[in-house]
């Protein structure tokens, strides 16, 4: 028989799934290609990129 879990049991567990360390991390790198993409192309925003559109800026932002 299987436990009975809260939802707010479950939210917890996957907010803390990752360090702090790891999520400033990711959040210093969004930033840092948010304002690559300002500076090459205009605009942050990234999430409406094509697979190939989003490859290609990563490679030029770390190359």
């Amino acid at each position: 028989m299987f436990a009975n879990v809260e939802e707010s049991q479950i939210d917890k567990l996957l907010d803390g799934k990752d360090s702090v360390s790891t999520k400033r991390t990711i959040k210093r790198s969004v930033n840092l290609f948010s304002t690559f993409l300002i500076e090459n192309r205009g605009s942050g925003e990234f999430e409406g990129l094509s697979k190939q559109e989003l490859n290609e800026n990563i490679r030029h932002s770390v190359g």
